[in-house]
């Protein structure tokens, strides 16, 4: 009904409004250059805000009164968060939803929010107009990894969701833009990520399923006249919301989907009534209620029915996590027999076989069950580093191979081409892999086992020298303190780690799962020369170049690849 539709309507602009002012007081609060809350992040609020906005701008037409000065208010906060996240790709969502939702003779309102984000985005667009904006140049990285993705897999795609566990080997990142240990969960952008996970025959699905809905709603017939705003508002919500989506976080986050379903929501209730009822009628001839109740009910059973389906495929995986969230609590004991449940509910859940693992109370059993999480999850670096080190000390088969697994996938980082040359002293690629490691993780020069091996220290500086594409200073200090080689004093174990810090967390970035600090890698070093080590050489990324894109080759056999 007419009334209930702008009520509902005036709500859906009420949370935008509430979204947008808890932005604004969030960002004043936490002093933040961005405005994220309350969902924590720029580029997510900055979609559901696209998404939302449209909705609101006509609720702020159509409204009269109170209602109407209401809708203003929210439209106005709404719009004024979405400036605030300083993000351009939900700025031009936006302006591409707003422009949608007006009238013709409307649109030039939008040239004060245009101007005003002109105005906070100046920097920006000059960064990016001289080639300088970091964030743009690390999503470069990660959509040429999803365009080499789909050029290897064209029709069937890596699979839903595969992305943060299939795409770090296709990665080429850069010194200085990617730091090391980089988790890649996604790839800031559907236009790369729908045919890099479904191939380009589900991308072309896709986008023939969003065509056709557009279609279907501009050709379905409307409730009442004042329901045209209502389905403009909808359509104009999914252009907006999608556009933004094109270039910023896409499978990773909830939020956004939720507000597109809410638009899609609008579109169809502007034509509820004559779309299903009036065929219905036409159909029925003289008995109309009646079939038009049959068709609702058929349409509720199914749907009870498919939500049956689901629920009963999704239990399992859904008490795997929560045998997973309940094992984060536990002591070691009952969390060793919570993961061996939650790997049964959901046996090819990388994650669980990884944690597994680390529980385990033998070398040979950790390294087994290592050894699973990373066959199943092969384009995650850390897993094959865990599991390469984990073979490489229980001796079993298949270290050498993981290890140059995570070196591949992670080329900025040291421990998997020290342990590769550690492990290996005679072989000749290990000078060049010994030098490798020193130069991306300086802090492995403090390690004991170059007392065990003098000669592969003494042949991997040289090669320290030579190394094209790094700092000067870097490659000046790495000689200098392994000029002198310390065989005395306390020891300490330098932990490699995952999980230790929110931001940078691989159980949360990869596998959606709260984060559960573990140690990947430790690593033998004398305490007093790690400590006198520079600060500053720590991590190596930071002080290579941005132009050294050579430094690192993309594979680990000791040597340069190509043009790399």
């Amino acid at each position: 009904r007419s009334a209930a539709r702008r009520t509902g309507l005036l709500a859906v602009t009420a949370v935008a409004g509430v979204l947008g002012a808890v932005a604004l007081a969030g960002m004043v609060w936490q002093a933040s250059p961005r405005a994220a809350q309350p969902l924590g992040n720029a580029l997510v609020l900055g979609e559901v805000l696209a998404a939302l906005t449209p909705l609101a701008l006509v609720a702020a037409l159509d409204e009269r009164g109170r209602r109407r000065a209401v809708a203003v208010g929210a439209a106005a906060l709404a719009a004024a968060a979405m400036l605030a996240t300083l993000s351009l790709s939900s700025l031009a969502g936006g302006l591409v939803g707003s422009a949608l939702a007006l009238p013709r003779g409307r649109r030039r309102w939008l040239l004060l929010p245009v101007l005003a984000g002109l105005v906070l985005l100046g920097p920006r667009l000059v960064r990016l107009a001289a080639g300088d904006d970091l964030s743009l140049r690390a999503r470069a990285v990660y959509w040429q990894a999803g365009a080499r993705g789909v050029a290897l897999r064209p029709w069937r795609g890596w699979g839903p969701g595969a992305t943060a566990w299939t795409l770090a080997p296709l990665l080429r990142p850069v010194p200085g833009v990617n730091p090391p240990g980089e988790v890649v969960g996604d790839l800031h952008g559907l236009v790369a990520q729908v045919p890099y996970e479904l191939g380009i025959p589900g991308a072309a699905i896709a986008l023939a399923v969003i065509v056709a809905f557009v279609r279907a709603r501009r050709a379905e017939p409307l409730v009442d006249a004042a329901a045209s705003s209502v389905r403009r508002g909808g359509l104009a919500g999914l252009g907006g919301g999608l556009a933004s989506l094109a270039a910023g976080p896409t499978l990773g986050a909830t939020a956004p989907w939720v507000a597109l379903a809410v638009a899609a929501g609008a579109a169809l209730a502007a034509g509820e009534g004559a779309g299903v009822a009036a065929r219905a009628t036409t159909a029925a001839g003289s008995n109309p209620a009646p079939t038009a109740s049959v068709v609702r009910g058929a349409a509720g059973a199914a749907g009870w029915l498919y939500a049956a389906v689901a629920l009963l495929l999704l239990v399992p995986l859904d008490a795997a996590q929560l045998c997973y969230d309940a094992a984060r609590r536990a002591p070691a004991h009952r969390a060793a027999a919570l993961m061996r449940l939650a790997a049964e509910l959901d046996p090819d859940f990388p994650l669980y076989r990884a944690r597994l693992g680390w529980l385990a109370g033998t070398a040979t059993a950790r390294a087994l069950e290592l050894q699973r999480a990373a066959g199943a999850a092969p384009g995650v670096p850390a897993l094959q580093l865990a599991a390469g080190w984990a073979s490489q000390v229980a001796g079993r088969p298949g270290a050498v191979g993981l290890l140059e697994g995570a070196c591949s996938g992670d080329p900025l980082s040291g421990p998997a081409p020290f342990l590769l040359a550690s492990g290996d002293p005679a072989a000749p690629a290990a000078p060049r892999l010994a030098a490798r490691a020193l130069l991306a993780d300086p802090t492995l020069l403090a390690a004991v086992a170059w007392e065990e091996h003098p000669r592969l220290l003494g042949a991997a500086l040289p090669q320290v020298a030579g190394w094209r594409g790094v700092d000067a200073g870097l490659r000046e200090s790495v000689l200098d303190f392994g000029s002198v080689l310390m065989v005395s004093g306390p020891v300490a174990l330098l932990r490699i780690t995952m999980d230790e810090q929110l931001a940078t967390a691989l159980s949360l970035h990869a596998f959606r799962r709260l984060p559960w600090p573990a140690t990947l890698v430790t690593v033998l070093v004398r305490r007093r020369r790690a400590e006198a080590i520079d600060p500053q050489l720590l991590p190596a990324a930071s002080v290579l170049p941005s132009t050294a894109a050579g430094a690192f080759p993309h594979r680990c056999d000791g040597a340069p690849s190509g043009g790399r």
